[in-house]
C-alpha cells in the first residue's frame, strides 16, 4: 500500500468534525479528508469525541467557529442532535435522525441522514433490488431508522426489525406504517 502524500492544514482550511463517543473506531475522517482532497477542497475532517452530556455545547461552539463547514455525526449522537439543528432536511425530519450537518456562514445549522440513501443506493450497485422483497433488518438506531424509511420507499414487501431492545424495534415499525 502506498503512502498518501501529506496535505498541509492552513488558515484557509475549512474543517470539519465527526462527532462521537468513543472516537478510536473512527476511520471516515481518514477516508472523507483523502476524497475531498482529490477533487481540490481545502478540507480536513477529524474526530472529536463528545460525551452526550456535553452534545448542545459542543453544537453551540461549533456555530462560533467560523472555519468550520459542517459535521458528521455518529454513535450516539444521530437522534439527539436532531434537536439542537436549525433546520431538518427531508429525510431528516421523516427518519428523526441526522449524520451530516452543514454549517452556514451565519452559523445556522442544516441536517440531513444520508445513511439510508447511501445504504439503499450501494445495495443497487451490488444487484440488490429491494423492490418486491423481504428484508430482516438488524438495528433500529439513528442509521438503522434511515436504512429503513429507505428500504420502505424502495420497494419492499415486508420489513422485519430486530433491535437489542424490542420497544425501540417496535416504536420504528410504528412509524413506518406497521
Amino acid at each position: 500500500m502506498s503512502a498518501t502524500p501529506p496535505f498541509e492544514i492552513s488558515g484557509k482550511t475549512r474543517i470539519m468534525f465527526i462527532l462521537a463517543d468513543p472516537v478510536a473506531h473512527i476511520r471516515g475522517s481518514v477516508v472523507l479528508t483523502r476524497e475531498l482532497r482529490a477533487l481540490g477542497h481545502d478540507i480536513a475532517i477529524s474526530p472529536l469525541h463528545v460525551k452526550p452530556a456535553d452534545l448542545a455545547q459542543t453544537v453551540d461552539a461549533i456555530r462560533k467557529f467560523h472555519n468550520v463547514a459542517g459535521f458528521g455525526i455518529t454513535i450516539p449522537h444521530k437522534i439527539a442532535v436532531a434537536g439542537l439543528i436549525d433546520e431538518l432536511l427531508p429525510q431528516a425530519k421523516l427518519v428523526g435522525s441526522v449524520n451530516f450537518v452543514r454549517r452556514n456562514a451565519d452559523g445556522t445549522l442544516v441536517g440531513d441522514n444520508l445513511d439510508g440513501i447511501g445504504f439503499v443506493d450501494g445495495a443497487r450497485q451490488s444487484g440488490i433490488d429491494f423492490a418486491g422483497a423481504r428484508v430482516l433488518q438488524l438495528g433500529a438506531g439513528g442509521a438503522g431508522r434511515s436504512i429503513a424509511f429507505s428500504i420502505a420507499a424502495a420497494g419492499a414487501k415486508a420489513l422485519g426489525i430486530a433491535n437489542r431492545t424490542a420497544a425501540r424495534a417496535e416504536q420504528l415499525a410504528q412509524h413506518l406504517g406497521g
